[in-house]
């Protein structure tokens, strides 16, 4: 199997005083409500060939098992 970085993004219109404002409001609280409302996600994959490749500001690092594997295999060996 591949491994692939996924970025969901989620696009919507909120009313509020000011940016930072609007950014507080598009809470993770709020995500979960959208979830279920497809027309608002955006989702594109990208393939991951090594471990410099891993969203590591999200955390991910060899030691992470990927989503969708066998629940054993960390990143670090599926990526040799």
């Amino acid at each position: 199997m591949k491994i692939f970085k996924v970025t969901i993004e989620i696009q919507t219109v909120v009313e509020a005083e000011s940016a930072t404002d609007a950014e507080h409001k598009v809470s993770m609280s709020h995500v979960v409500d959208w979830s279920d409302e497809s027309q608002h996600l955006v989702a594109t994959a990208q393939q991951v060939s090594s471990l410099s490749e891993l969203p590591n500001n999200c955390g991910w690092d060899g030691e992470c098992l990927p989503w969708g594997g066998d629940g054993k295999t960390r990143l670090k060996e599926v990526l040799k």
